[in-house]
């Protein structure tokens, strides 16, 4: 059976995820309205020496924000590498949590920022702490995955008619992903989906093999989470 071609808007569409997935990958952790100020913006944007200048004028390095947020959850959000570091030296708590039980690893765990998630578990980052979901940061990497599934093949099929043969087969979706055994672009959204959490998965199982079997408030383990037939996936149940 033939494949179906892939067209000049495909193509493009293929070009277009890793820029969009980096646009929209880690929304801001409460409400966009919110006009960030002080440490936290100066954290938010990567400003190591405005962090240093609140932190010398005597200001707590875990005070929250109204959202209950650090300035290291919103380092750790950013990828913000030498500013954690800074935090954490300066005694900021690994493991503050937000008013949704959020950690800072949670946070770097679902942005994908490996060498943070290293970082904050050599300060005692505890892999084992879950939020008002139930969800320790293993299952946030997990939500993630599936989420950048999703957007992946959205991007991928928003301008083109996509079928699996030439009968016009289109893409069946089961629980908000597609499952056609045929499909051309099934092999491409979960290789776009595991992409960047593979190390994260690897180093909390490392540190915390135990996260494979807690389930969230919905009985979920992080397993139950991600695309069938993925390596994590396999990493996750072996």
């Amino acid at each position: 059976m033939a494949r179906p071609a892939l067209g000049p808007h495909l193509m493009q569409s293929l070009f277009a995820i890793t820029a969009e997935q980096r646009a929209c990958a880690c929304p801001l952790p409460h409400f966009s309205c919110v006009i960030l100020q002080g440490i936290w913006s100066a954290a938010l944007d990567g400003d190591l020496a405005r962090v240093k200048s609140f932190i010398q004028k005597a200001m707590d390095p875990s005070q929250p924000d109204s959202a209950g947020y650090t300035a290291l959850h919103y380092a750790s959000r950013n990828g913000h590498y030498a500013v954690c570091q800074f935090l954490l030296e300066s005694g900021a708590k690994c493991d503050a949590q937000t008013h949704g039980g959020a950690t800072a690893l949670h946070r770097a765990s679902y942005c994908g920022h490996t060498e943070i998630a290293r970082l904050l578990l050599s300060h005692g980052s505890d892999p084992q702490l879950v939020d008002d979901d139930g969800m320790t940061s293993l299952h946030k990497s997990a939500v993630k995955v599936r989420a950048t599934a999703i957007a992946s093949l959205s991007v991928l099929t928003r301008d083109t008619h996509m079928v699996s043969s030439p009968g016009e087969q289109r893409i069946h979706w089961e629980n908000g992903l597609p499952s056609h055994p045929n499909c051309l672009l099934v092999g491409i959204y979960k290789r776009a989906a595991e992409r960047g959490h593979g190390d994260i998965c690897s180093l909390l199982l490392q540190h915390s093999p135990a996260l494979k079997a807690i389930r969230d408030r919905k009985a979920r383990l992080a397993c139950d989470l991600l695309p069938d037939n993925t390596t994590l996936r396999d990493l996750l149940t072996s």
